[in-house]
């Protein structure tokens, strides 16, 4: 019987290092065939016959390329320089670069002879030919400064640093919109949030709300009507403020109720989230005023058969108009118009109470008429 060589562990062969002796196995002729566990240069580690490892047979793992690295060292791939340094891991080689932001990367041979890398992908887009602080503009005539990518979206800023999302893709061509141009009416834009201006095709209610305030308010080809000396607060004319404000209103969305703006602040002009509440169309109906011919609130001038005229005093209430009397004293005519109308707004106060925001009640409660209105 012959003696059992040592094995010799931690030598190495070739590529191959010896880490232990496994299990033997046996040729068919019944003759043992000694295997070894090894590591390889490329980190494989796989178990192998002593015999062919020894005897140079098995030089390599066979997971790992055999022959010589292609050298790509000092080859320049958009902003990266390939430098001597590389390594072998299952078979594919990867080498250390400089990026020309200071920062070193590693990249596999074929991301580098194909160019499917350009930068170290802190400074700029790995798969793409995107800068940080590059320029993007879009088909609306902006600039912008390229902040970021990630997952295909890029960030963009705005020359008062004011950041936004868009697709990747867009950049190219610039088709995309810039969600501060004040694209409704000259002063509305669509700013940055969470807030849709369409749902299915179909105008959002914060939205369809948002832009018909601005109408009112402002000319524009589309308004058919607008009020004067009439404004919309600075923070509304972001559709993110307005919409974030209008979702948490009492009422928001009811069928028959609108922002009203005249009610909370008598004399009202401003569009705000201080002055304005979602009303029914009876309370908003009751709010509005109108002059007559110049004459106080109520008033108009009426003539009898013969030609003189007398002062007439009329209101609306329950959807159709009333007569209050004729009067030949304005100011008694006006009177009239008043204790009907400031009692008109109690009832309404008491009825509608327990639905509309406290500050419109006591607003519509303490409703006065004065005859300089």
């Amino acid at each position: 019987m012959g003696v059992k060589v040592k094995t010799p562990i931690g030598e190495k062969f070739g590529k191959l290092t010896i880490l232990e002796e496994v299990d033997h196995t046996y040729h068919p002729n019944g003759k043992m065939n000694r295997q070894v566990k090894v590591a390889c240069e490329c980190g494989s580690i796989t178990i192998k016959a002593l015999q062919s490892v020894k005897s140079g047979k098995q030089e390599a793992c066979g997971l790992c390329r055999v022959g010589a690295v292609k050298d790509l060292s000092c080859v320049r791939v958009n902003r990266l320089l390939v430098t001597d340094k590389y390594s072998i891991v299952d078979g594919k080689t990867y080498w250390e670069c400089n990026c020309d932001c200071g920062n070193t990367v590693v990249f596999s041979s074929p991301q580098l002879i194909n160019a499917r890398v350009h930068n170290c992908g802190e400074c700029g887009t790995k798969l793409g030919v995107y800068y940080w602080g590059d320029k993007i503009k879009n088909r609306e005539g902006y600039e912008f400064s390229l902040r970021s990518v990630i997952d295909r979206v890029a960030t963009l800023v705005d020359d008062q640093g004011r950041t936004f999302e868009v697709g990747y893709g867009y950049l190219k061509n610039g088709t995309f919109h810039y969600p501060y141009h004040k694209s409704v009416v000259g002063v509305g834009y669509y700013g940055v949030g969470n807030f849709v201006a369409k749902v299915g095709g179909v105008h959002t209610k914060e939205y369809a709300d948002w832009i018909s305030m601005l109408k009112r308010c402002y000319k524009s080809e589309e308004s058919k009507k607008t009020y004067k000396d009439k404004s919309v607060t600075q923070e509304w004319h972001n559709f993110q403020n307005f919409a974030e404000w209008a979702v948490d209103q009492m009422n928001f969305g009811r069928e028959g109720w609108d922002l009203e703006k005249d009610l909370i602040i008598k004399n009202n002009k401003v569009y705000g989230p201080e002055t304005c509440a979602y009303l029914p169309r009876e309370i908003n109906s009751f709010v509005k005023r109108k002059n007559l011919n110049g004459l106080p609130l109520g008033v108009d001038i009426a003539y009898n058969y013969d030609g003189s005229s007398y002062y007439r005093t009329q209101a609306r209430e329950d959807g159709r108009n009333i007569c209050l009397g004729r009067f030949y004293n304005l100011e008694e005519a006006f009177m009239s118009y008043k204790i009907h109308k400031e009692g008109l707004a109690k009832k309404l106060a008491v009825k509608w109470k327990d639905q509309i925001p406290e500050v419109a009640f006591n607003a519509l409660y303490n409703y006065t008429v004065n005859i300089t209105d």
